[in-house]
This record gives structure tokens, C-alpha cells and sequence, in this order.
């Protein structure tokens, strides 16, 4: 795995298991070991050993030094996709009224299906290229045959995109986490109608949507949904199977920049459109990221390509 990194591009394996070999060496004069010697002192560390494969916590005392020892437990670097999208254009979508639980219009119905064979298609591609990387023993991990995982919201809408999956190939969940910020007094109506009826609250939003909260009983603001995001993230990074989650414009906006390490402040104003899918591959340096729309015409993905 290190000698795939970026710093030993393009060189020969057994030079750069050289220099790496240096490196460690460089890193042992400057370390210093934390023992049963150092727990006298009433430290607080974490040890992880073959990147989380074993994991000492000591003397951890607080809230938030708690979750960070909980996420690093659950922290892996299987090759895996993670697939993401917004539902298929819905009736509401057409008339553009926020919220609710409307169904999907026609053209999102074969957006969903669209879905559901390309997903397969890409299933199929890349066991092609796990088998070829174990036969060459190029592989960095041990090849296991993958499942994939499909999560939506508890919305009808989202619901409706996956109903061509197959349940006895897809591992199929739906979940509350997942759905759509709550406008609470704002549910079911265009922002044209927000605008006017609520100007007060329409101004507020234009100004911080970060923190701006819907008013009226369960309004939610972006930090909310985070907030709500918070176990559903823990599991993303547990996950060792490639997954597809189907959700909406704020949820994905939240996902996307927590995968692609997007400043939160430019978060709300992500583009994040209908009938796009995305493919996040973490990778132990870095993150690939790929961008797919959907062509009505051809009926098929097409990659797009910055630049």
C-alpha cells in the first residue's frame, strides 16, 4: 500500500522499498513509544495497530475524545464505491414545492431504472477487475466476493428510484437519517410562495443557510441534519462493501462534502442536481471522484469530465 502512494510514482519497486525502508528508520530515532511506563503520568492516548486492525485506548476521559476513539474503531481502507444520488425528478420537482412526499413523475421512474441497470453494469466491471488484480497479484487486499449495499430515505420518492432493484441481489434499507431537511411551516411550498407569505424567514435563509432553522414544529436547519447524519457516517466509514444511497439535495450536499473534504461554509451552495450520480472511492491517499448524468436520449450514464 505505501509504495502505491503518490511519492513513489513511476519508480522502481525495489528502489522506492528502499527508501521507504529509510524512511523508517528516520521514524524510529524521532519516536517515542508511549508505555506501561507513560500510563504513570495519567496520559490520555490511542494506539492503531495495521490501521485499525487492533486498537489500545487508555485513560480517555470526555465526550469528545470518546467519539473520536469510536470513529477511529470503525475506520477501514477496503477498496470500496460509494455511490450517490438525489431521487428521480418527482411531481413536486415539477411544480418546485420543497418538502413533502410526493411520487416520482414519469421521467423519474425511468431514471430509476436507468439506475438500477447501470449499478449492475458497474458491479459487474469492477468484480471483472477485482478477479484480474488477484489472478496478477496486484490486488492490495484480499479479493472476497462484494455485496452492495442500497440505502434510501423513508421517503416515497426516493423509494420509487430503487424499486427495479432486485432485493435478493441488493442489500436494500430504508432510513430516516436519510430524508430530506424538514421546512417545518414551509413544507410543500415553492420558494416563490416562501418568498412572499414568509418574507422575514426567506430573507433570514438568503443571508446563512448554514444555520438558518425552518420555523414551526420539527424545522430543521443544515446543522441539524448533520447532527442527525452524525451514526450514519459512522457506518459509511465501517462499511467495507460498495454502497448506493439515494437520498435529497441537502443530504447529499452534506455527504459529498463530508467525503470530499468540502469546506463547510461553501457546503449549502453546492450543485448538486437531479438525475446525477456520483462515485466516491476513498483510497489511502486521497479520494477519487467521478461524476455521471444521466442522457434521457440514450437512456445511459454518461461520464463528465472537469475541464
Amino acid at each position: 500500500m505505501k509504495l502505491s502512494s503518490p511519492d513513489y510514482k513511476g519508480m522502481d519497486e525495489a528502489q522506492a522499498g528502499a527508501d521507504f525502508r529509510k524512511r523508517l528508520d528516520n521514524y524510529e530515532r524521532a519516536y517515542q513509544t508511549l508505555d506501561e511506563e507513560d500510563e504513570e503520568d495519567v496520559i490520555q492516548y490511542c494506539k492503531l495497530i495495521n490501521v485499525g486492525k487492533k486498537v489500545i485506548a487508555y485513560n480517555i476521559q470526555g465526550y469528545l475524545a470518546g467519539q473520536c476513539i469510536f470513529y477511529l474503531m470503525n475506520f477501514n481502507l477496503t477498496p470500496r464505491s460509494i455511490w450517490l444520488t438525489r431521487h428521480g425528478e418527482s411531481l413536486d420537482n415539477l411544480v418546485g414545492k420543497i418538502g413533502g412526499d410526493a411520487p416520482l413523475s414519469p421521467k423519474g421512474k425511468r431514471y430509476g431504472a436507468c439506475l438500477s441497470r447501470f449499478i449492475k453494469f458497474q458491479r459487474q466491471e469492477n468484480e471483472r477487475i477485482r478477479t484480474l488484480e488477484a489472478e496478477t497479484g496486484t490486488a492490495m487486499t484480499p479479493q472476497k466476493e462484494k455485496t452492495v449495499a442500497v440505502w434510501t430515505s423513508m421517503l416515497t420518492r426516493t423509494k420509487e428510484t430503487v424499486e427495479e432493484f432486485d432485493p435478493k441481489e441488493y442489500d436494500i434499507k430504508h432510513m430516516r437519517f436519510l430524508n430530506e431537511i424538514y421546512a417545518g411551516i414551509c413544507e410543500g411550498l415553492s420558494y416563490t410562495e416562501i418568498e412572499r407569505r414568509y418574507p422575514k424567514e426567506f430573507e433570514a435563509r438568503r443571508i446563512n443557510k448554514l444555520f438558518y432553522r425552518y420555523p414551526g414544529m420539527g424545522g430543521e436547519s443544515y446543522l441539524d441534519v448533520i447532527q442527525r447524519l452524525n451514526p450514519l457516517i459512522i457506518e459509511l466509514e465501517r462499511m467495507t462493501s460498495d454502497l448506493l444511497i439515494v437520498t435529497h439535495r441537502v443530504v447529499l450536499r452534506i455527504l459529498l462534502s463530508y467525503l470530499m473534504d468540502i469546506d463547510r461554509s461553501k457546503m449549502p451552495n453546492m450543485e448538486v442536481q437531479l438525475h446525477t450520480l456520483y462515485c466516491v472511492e476513498p483510497k489511502p491517499h486521497g479520494t477519487v471522484v467521478r461524476r455521471f448524468k444521466w442522457c434521457e436520449e440514450l437512456d445511459w450514464f454518461i461520464e463528465e469530465v472537469d475541464g
